[in-house]
């Protein structure tokens, strides 16, 4: 029973302290963009931390859909490798976008913004891998980095 507890205990502190890793920042304590994008990537609960729920996005068929905790699909880090994937992220100070197209047909967008206090990064929009409406010629022409957002609140030209 003394083995038990101690097991649970060591658990417990080896779980808390990677749940509590810390994202670099600068002097300002504004967390470092690349930083997060690698921890939210492989730390599912601090992904789920760092999601504005509910969330606007688009489904894979395309249509607007609200993506909340009992519908989300928790995201892996992309195999960056892969020669049919095209990752395209532009970052500013507080918003960054990253698409992602594969096979030149289908893209997916990822939107993150920072939070109230202007130091945390969360993810604000997800759109899933799907055909795009309207602008499958462009990316087929190899157009793909001057598409603009599917999301009706984001102005495209600010994160250049």
């Amino acid at each position: 029973m003394k083995k038990l507890a101690l097991f649970c205990a060591l658990l417990c502190i080896v779980l808390l302290s990677a749940c509590g890793k810390k994202i670099k920042t600068d002097a300002n304590g504004k967390e470092d963009f690349n930083a997060f994008y690698e921890q939210f990537y492989k730390d599912s609960i601090f992904q789920l931390q760092r999601i504005e729920f509910p969330m606007a996005g688009l489904s894979s068929e395309g249509k607007e859909k609200i993506w909340d905790e009992s519908n989300w699909k928790l995201q892996i880090p992309l195999k960056k490798e892969d020669p049919d994937l095209k990752i395209i992220l532009q970052i500013d100070e507080k918003f960054a976008r990253e698409r992602i197209i594969y096979q030149n047909a289908f893209i997916a967008e990822r939107n993150y913004n920072l939070d109230a206090s202007g130091k945390k990064w969360l993810l604000i929009y997800y759109a899933e891998l799907h055909i795009p409406n309207n602008q499958s010629d462009r990316i087929s022409s190899g157009q793909a980095d001057t598409l603009g957002s599917e999301h009706p609140d984001v102005d495209t030209t600010a994160a250049n």
